[in-house]
Order: C-alpha cells, then structure tokens, then sequence
C-alpha cells in the first residue's frame, strides 16, 4: 500500500489558514504503516504544539488542539482503531468494537516514531507504526480514515478529512474512512 491522499475540510471550517493537507501511506514491511503529513499553509498562525518538546507518551484529550489522526478497520467488521499523534510526539491509540462503542486504550509495546518538522509555509511529521494490535484484521482488507485537526492563534478550530459526514464534524463516522487499499 503506497498512496498519497489529500484531506478536505469541513464546511464549517471557514477562515483555516491552511492551503492543503497531503498524507502520504506506505507499508515498508509487514505490520508496519508509514504516514507523512503534510499541512501547507500559515503555519506561524496556528497553534502547534512544541515539536518534540514532551517525551513520547501515550496522552489523552490530544484531537482538542492540533492533532494528527488515523482510523484503522476491516471491510465488513464494525470494529476499528483510532490512532492520534502531536506534533510534541504525544500520542494516543485505542480500539472501538463499533461507532464510537466499547472504547478501550491500546497497549503499544513499541511506542510510535514521531518526526515533525516546521517551517513558514509547511509542518510535515512522519509517524512509523508496528501495528501489532492490529493483528486482528491479518489478512482481510483494510479501510483507513485519515483526518487532522487544525486549531489557529484565536483557539478556532478546522477540521480536514478524506470524506465527512452528514452534520458536524465526525471522523468516527464510518463514511470517513475512505481509503481502502
């Protein structure tokens, strides 16, 4: 699986100062994911967290400010994961057994390897993962929602997605995983 993706926003993200959000999806090897985001835009003007100033660390509460996220299932099950990541290397992984049902924290052996960088114009983090607890879905296919939150200067947030949902913004929603590969 290597793909670039490109997020959208949600109608009622008006006024973001980001131009475009990319991700890109690689499998360099067997139960690993490589995603790349790239957010283009007025970065000076957003709020984002201090890049590596926290120790990677599993920490909750992180899609309430800028926050970088993935949604992993199986085609068919209603069961997912949802991986979120910060720019400070904060993340956080846990398993739903169905929309937004059941929400458990996930144990990582292996904690995710988080790089971000950040200039004028551009914040790109790579994030590798091994994907044990993701064992589960071996051999079936996969679906995969991608979305990121964006909150600027003022605290007003964005929301970007591959697909949205009908209504508020609802990266659970399982029109939001749109990428299958």
């Amino acid at each position: 699986m290597n793909a670039t993706l490109w997020l959208t926003p949600h109608p009622s993200s008006a006024g973001s100062r980001v131009r475009a959000i990319s991700v890109d999806v690689a499998s360099p090897a067997t139960g690993s994911l490589l995603l790349v985001y790239r957010i283009e835009g007025d970065i000076e003007n957003l709020r984002i967290p201090a890049i590596a100033a926290a120790a990677t660390a599993p920490t909750d509460e992180l899609w309430k400010h800028t926050c970088l996220e993935a949604f992993i299932g199986a085609r068919g099950r209603p069961g997912y994961f949802e991986l979120n990541f910060s720019p400070s290397t904060q993340w956080a992984a846990y398993r739903f057994e169905d929309y937004r049902q059941d929400m458990r924290p996930v144990p990582c052996t292996q904690p995710p390897a988080i790089a971000c960088h950040s200039g004028e114009a551009l914040l790109e983090a790579r994030i590798g993962l091994r994907l044990e607890a993701l064992e589960e879905f071996q051999g079936e296919a996969l679906r995969l929602g991608l979305a990121v939150v964006i909150e600027d200067m003022e605290g007003r947030l964005s929301y970007w997605a591959l697909a949205h949902a009908p209504g508020n913004p609802d990266f659970h929603h399982p029109a939001t995983f749109a990428y299958c590969p």
